[in-house]
């Protein structure tokens, strides 16, 4: 099984089931540069970035976690 089946399903209630948001204030995940992902994960869970949820999903994964998600998240399309 591959490690996002595991870390990216509650990604899903926000961003979509297929990555791509269908809402105007979240961003669609799918071919968004790793680093960008991890950036703005890092800011959520530091307080630098403001947001209702984001903050309690970016402080419960590792920083392993978080890269293999943002890689996943790059590939798509």
């Amino acid at each position: 099984m591959r490690a996002h089946t595991l870390l990216t399903p509650s990604c899903a209630a926000g961003h979509a089931t297929n990555r791509h948001s269908v809402k105007d204030n979240i961003d669609s995940l799918a071919g968004i540069k790793a680093e960008k992902i991890i950036k703005r994960l890092a800011q959520f869970g530091n307080g630098e970035r403001e947001s209702t949820v984001m903050h309690h999903f970016s402080v419960g994964y590792t920083e392993a976690e978080v890269v293999k998600m943002a890689n996943y998240f790059e590939e798509q399309e």
